[in-house]
């Protein structure tokens, strides 16, 4: 018995039925309901031995991945490191759903600004290209699978983090068993599994990604190949055509709200009115003396004081910062939770659900304007913040200042390789001015997205919900791209599945784990809700932090 896989599970499952509710977002609760289904269906195969159960929880993953796609654009993509995914919807042999999924042509975010369709990608060589190389193999699609084979062997194509593995897909175009099995087993072994599964948390201990998926696809083009590997099930590899699948998803999503109803414009907010809340107020770091637990605050409606009370631990804090959430919230629900922390006697029961209410209100009202603000109260309990400074935005481009310029050209030689220096340089060579600009904001956004869309892993941008492990890749690419070093990171299963890069303590902990290869990492300021990622070798510390003062580019104080 796998008794971390059961625990996860059992959460998973409490945790889809309280998702079946209009007070959760669905936008917002993507990835949570897709790794659910992942536990469910892998606890259901490890410790039941339930064939049909672990299909059944696969294809609800997948197909929660299939109607993000259907509903929403420029997600910034949930396959943007589609390993895990793409080998367990060829595992559940829902031939349905991989025709749907190989159907679907969404919007890919490249940066910021700039979004491109999937297929398009594709055919320019990208690194998307790996998720249509696998659809083609698993639907036997040879023709296909032959033209993009030709795309990855062009001279002027990108490397590709998967270039090791072509070999297994050129096996499959010319039906060549031996080289399959090679690929796979070599894949597979010990060195290679640690490589290519050192961020799958539990699952790096159950089975090899994509190794797993490339002997089912195999079997798919009936190569019957069995291995003697313990990360490759044999019995998971035979063809099932008599499955019947749940589509359980769809009735969790069905119950949910699809999207906030709230619409940001250039930090302009427009909401109509509702109880579901996108915006909260919640204590962090920088409304304490000391380190403390990230969680929703109201008013201390008990004692009618100015300060807030926590709603998981009852502390008092003396203010809050406004912050996104995706819950229902309306007096009643406050007042409850209040109640629970300690009873609020009963002639103070109306004053206590007039407080919440007009504390509400306020929310949504400053939250039209404002977000990422200090909250306080005064002494009636309302609420009191500095408005962040509304500057006008221009479309008007002017020259860099030389000084900065020369800042930012020597900052590169810190950061980058050769190759990566040369093509970062001509970016600067023409940069203008973007400070205040009405689509980027900042010289340092408009940096980042020009980099982003040259596939350059350096002033790379991310929004502040992205999962952890997504960040342990991109810096592990980052680092091997610009500094020829092999990292391999794993913050990720430090924290909850649940959290994102913006967790208490995540980005001290990639700075104490990059102690290791002596490189350094700078959080930079967008000015907006994403972060912007630099690395240095550490012994070029002092240089850095000069160059990024002369080149008008703020980190930010918490992520240092």
């Amino acid at each position: 018995m796998n008794d971390e896989l059961k625990n996860k599970s059992d959460r998973a499952l409490n945790l889809l039925k309280e998702f079946a509710s209009k007070d959760y977002i669905f936008k917002n609760s993507v990835r949570q309901i897709q790794q659910s289904y992942q536990y469910i269906a892998w606890d259901r195969w490890i410790n039941q031995h339930d064939l049909d159960s672990f299909k059944d929880g696969l294809s609800n993953s997948i197909l929660t991945i299939i109607r993000t796609n259907e509903n929403f654009s420029n997600l910034g993509s949930y396959m943007t490191l589609p390993r895990i995914p793409i080998c367990e919807l060829a595992l559940s042999d829902n031939h349905e759903l991989i025709e749907t999924f190989s159907n679907q042509d969404y919007e890919v975010r490249l940066s910021q600004s700039k979004s491109q369709k999937f297929s398009e990608i594709v055919k320019s060589g990208g690194v998307q290209i790996y998720q249509a190389l696998f659809l083609a193999a698993m639907k036997g699609n040879m023709s296909e699978l032959s033209n993009l084979l030709s795309i990855t062997g062009r001279t002027n194509s990108k490397k590709l983090y998967f270039e090791d593995e072509l070999p297994f897909f050129k096996g499959i175009l010319e039906k060549n068993k031996d080289l399959i099995f090679s690929t796979i087993n070599d894949i597979s072994s010990s060195r290679n599994h640690k490589r290519t599964n050192s961020n799958n948390g539990i699952f790096k201990d159950i089975t090899s990604f994509p190794a797993i998926g490339y002997a089912k696809i195999a079997w798919i083009n009936n190569h019957q190949i069995e291995f003697e590997n313990k990360f490759i099930d044999n019995e998971l590899l035979p063809i099932s055509s008599n499955v019947t699948f749940s589509n359980d998803a769809d009735s969790i999503i069905g119950e949910m709200t699809l999207e906030s109803e709230y619409q940001f414009h250039y930090g302009a907010k427009r909401k109509v009115k509702s109880d579901i809340y996108d915006v909260f107020v919640f204590s962090t770091n920088d409304t304490s003396d000391k380190t403390c637990v990230v969680e929703e605050l109201i008013p201390n409606v008990h004692d009618s004081q100015p300060n807030f009370i926590g709603l998981k631990t009852g502390n008092k804090y003396p203010s809050g910062f406004l912050i996104g959430t995706n819950r229902k919230f309306d007096s009643e629900i406050l007042f409850n939770k209040a109640n629970e922390i300690s009873r609020i006697r009963f002639f103070k029961k109306k004053n206590a659900k007039q407080s919440l209410q007009k504390y509400l209100d306020e929310i949504d009202e400053i939250s039209k304007t404002q977000r990422g603000v200090k909250i306080e109260l005064d002494d009636k309990l309302s609420l009191r913040f500095e408005p962040l400074v509304e500057i006008p935005k221009t479309t008007l481009l002017k020259n860099l200042p030389k000084k900065q310029r020369d800042a930012l050209t020597k900052l590169g030689k810190y950061c980058f390789d050769e190759l990566g220096f040369n093509k970062y340089a001509a970016k600067i060579k023409s940069i203008k001015n973007y400070e205040n600009h009405e689509e980027y904001g900042s010289t340092l956004n408009y940096l980042s997205s020009q980099l982003q869309d040259e596939g350059i892993l350096q002033f790379f941008s991310l929004d502040w919900k992205t999962e952890i492990l997504e960040l342990d890749s991109l810096i592990e690419q980052s680092i091997r791209q610009n500094f020829n070093l092999k990292a391999e990171l794993d913050v990720s299963s430090k924290f909850s599945k649940q959290s994102s890069i913006s967790a208490d303590g995540c980005f001290t902990q990639f700075k104490k784990d990059l102690k290791f290869y002596d490189i350094e990492l700078k959080i930079l300021d967008s000015g907006g809700d994403s972060y912007i990622f630099l690395l240095h070798k550490a012994e070029n510390r002092i240089k850095v932090l000069r160059l990024l003062d002369e080149s008008k580019f703020q980190q930010i104080s918490n992520g240092l």
